[in-house]
């Protein structure tokens, strides 16, 4: 579910949809998508803050970051001209 907010830069759903999975245990793989997912759908829409905060909640979650997590972030940051975040 979340990766069609990704494509359809539903953010605010995405952010929802994560929401949901506080306090469950997410497999590696599975963490790291559903975040990645997240954070894409908010990099489209210009919502670099809260992408920056996802970032921050996989690790607090002990979900790894990937290439493609720090890419999103930094697009979103770029994007909308926070490159100093």
């Amino acid at each position: 579910a979340i990766s069609s907010c990704e494509a359809g830069s539903c953010w605010s759903l995405a952010l929802q949809l994560l929401a949901e999975t506080d306090g469950q245990l997410l497999s590696p793989g599975t963490g790291t998508t559903i975040y990645n997912n997240a954070i894409s759908a908010c990099q489209r829409r210009g919502q670099w803050r809260q992408a920056l905060s996802l970032l921050s909640r996989m690790r607090c979650r002990t979900v790894q970051p990937v290439l493609i997590s720090y890419q999103a972030v930094l697009l979103a940051c770029q994007e909308s001209k926070q490159w100093q975040r």
